[in-house]
């Protein structure tokens, strides 16, 4: 199967490229390196340089591809930020969702894969959760991420475009060849071998009054 990992050069992407890679797939890399690592695009994978945000970059590219399927890691991920700055992730992550879906159309590409966020349900009414529960994003990054849901419902809907969506928590872990890099770093798992490695003096635990044994908040992690 011919597969674009839009966003294929960020730390998701990456992994993904080299899994499909290592299966047989034919995987073309669509990214605009602004958060993305062109060195951690797996070099089996063809990289297209490419934004989202602009319509003609990602239609080109299926157009000049024909890929049997698009998984979609492209947006904006840090809650903080979103809180601070939120019209960039709106540009960024529903703008570029729409692009991508429009583009899709016009290509007659007919599967996606969806990187959405646990973030659209807010704070959860039970647990464990699922996908029973209520979205209600608490953030803007978790209201992008809802917005761009509703695009590829429609689109499912309208289009026959099939559509997966993957709420997960936090990913973690790394391949012997790729893993992940921000800069600044900000997420718990790095941030903490830092401090094992030398590079960071210490790592700071934030809240004391969770309903845990020590009150300290507890972190759900996917592999």
């Amino acid at each position: 199967m011919k597969v674009l990992v839009a966003g294929g050069a960020g730390y998701i992407g990456s992994v993904t490229t080299e899994m499909l890679c290592d299966v047989g797939h034919d995987v073309v890399v669509f990214d605009n390196l602004e958060r993305g690592h062109q060195p951690a695009i797996d070099p089996r994978a063809k990289f297209v340089q490419g934004d989202l945000r602009y319509k003609e970059d990602i239609k080109s590219a299926l157009l000049a591809e024909r890929p049997d399927a698009v998984i979609h890691f492209a947006a904006y991920i840090e809650v903080g930020e979103s809180m601070v700055s939120p019209m960039p992730f709106f540009e960024n992550n529903v703008s570029g969702s729409l692009n991508l879906m429009s583009a899709m159309v016009e290509a007659g590409c007919k599967k996606l894969i969806f990187s959405s966020t646990c973030a659209t349900y807010g704070t959860p009414e039970k647990m464990p959760m699922d996908e029973s529960l209520p979205q209600k994003p608490e953030s803007v990054y978790g209201e992008s991420k809802l917005l761009c849901e509703k695009i590829f419902q429609w689109g499912q809907q309208i289009h026959g475009i099939e559509c997966v969506f993957l709420r997960y928590f936090n990913a973690c872990g790394a391949t012997a060849k790729y893993g992940e890099a921000h800069n600044p770093e900000s997420h718990l798992i790095p941030l903490v071998l830092q401090v094992a490695q030398g590079k960071r003096e210490k790592i700071y635990m934030f809240g004391e009054d969770y309903e845990t044994r020590d009150g300290t908040c507890v972190r759900d992690y996917i592999h």
